[in-house]
């Protein structure tokens, strides 16, 4: 995870509310030292295999269309996909 990605979220709550903002940092934390292991992983396949860390979807699929066209979306090895969401509460 690139802290970047979430430097406007992170300046924004922190301006509000700082205790917020600790506890979403918090949780990303927690969520990339839990999938730091397959990270791993996927850069010795890179070093081994030249094989991206970071394909893009259509990288399992590369007869789709739709996936060829999809640019923000992209996978964390061949098992995670990585997604936005754009209606607030959903996971």
């Amino acid at each position: 995870m690139k802290f970047v990605v979430f430097l406007s979220l992170f300046l924004s709550l922190i301006f509000f509310d700082p205790f917020k903002a600790i506890t979403i940092s918090h949780k990303f934390v927690d969520m990339h030292a839990e999938y730091t292991p397959y990270i791993m992983e996927r850069f010795k396949l890179a070093v081994a295999t030249g094989e991206p860390v970071n394909p893009p979807i259509w990288w399992i699929a590369p007869g789709d269309k739709i996936a060829q066209e999809v640019d923000d979306q992209f996978l964390l090895g061949d098992k995670i996909l990585v997604a936005p969401v754009i209606v607030k509460g959903e996971q």
